[in-house]
């Protein structure tokens, strides 16, 4: 899955874990993205 700010992979952000949300910064050089936000989210948003 890929992050709704940056569009990188979602690995490439710290914290890996079981939890999508809960990942940190993206580690990829000269990225901005200081937190993942997963895609589902911001098209639940937009449905309801």
């Amino acid at each position: 899955m890929n992050c709704a700010q940056c569009f990188h992979s979602d690995y490439a952000h710290d914290g890996r874990g079981h939890s999508l949300t809960r990942r940190g910064e993206c580690r990829i050089p000269g990225c901005p993205c200081r937190s993942f936000e997963e895609m589902i989210q911001t098209i639940d948003e937009e449905l309801a």
